[in-house]
């Protein structure tokens, strides 16, 4: 395995993500898939087997926005990074299962996106209720200073006095 993260670790980041809403973990995938996968993802962007199709620019909204892309990874290419990716969400809970996989692509240009949420609390509902788990999203860097705005502990709606930049690294991880 690839995804490297300290046991002992494992326990101070789940208490981050519990209470913030989020957690980062450093540089956990190496650095030879994360090129592997940067490449195959521009190889299949060019080739165009990759369908990047543009994303709401607001939640709700039927507007879409030019310069934020997302495609479906096929399951065969990216393999490696999905096995490597499940193990290492395992290592935080047994149950949580990655379901969708998707490569975003953020063209220059646009402005920023209004603070929403990736899972909508009606869904969060259902997963609580048939579960007794919630949903989460899992963010690997592929490129250096990939740019994520947080708002920590705001977890209905955002508070802009919260609000956070954080730049992941190539390999690090956001969940």
């Amino acid at each position: 395995m690839s995804a490297v993260i300290d046991d002992d670790a494992v326990e101070t980041l789940l208490k981050c993500f519990w209470e913030d809403g989020y957690m980062i973990m450093p540089k956990v995938f190496a650095a030879e898939m994360i090129t592997t996968v940067r490449a195959k993802i521009e190889a299949d962007d060019e080739s165009k087997t990759l369908d990047f199709v543009s994303i709401f620019k607001e939640v709700g909204s039927n507007t879409f926005d030019e310069f934020r892309k997302m495609a479906p990874l096929n399951r065969k290419a990216y393999k490696k990074l999905k096995d490597e990716a499940t193990l290492l969400i395992k290592k935080f809970h047994m149950r949580w299962q990655p379901k969708e996989w998707v490569a975003l692509k953020i063209l220059p240009g646009g402005e920023e996106q209004d603070p929403h949420r990736d899972i909508p609390a009606v869904e969060i509902g259902k997963a609580r209720k048939k579960f007794s788990e919630i949903q989460a999203g899992l963010i690997i860097g592929l490129t250096e200073n990939t740019k994520l705005v947080l708002y920590p502990k705001c977890f209905a709606v955002a508070d802009p006095r919260r609000r956070t930049e954080v730049l992941l690294g190539a390999g690090f991880t956001a969940c």
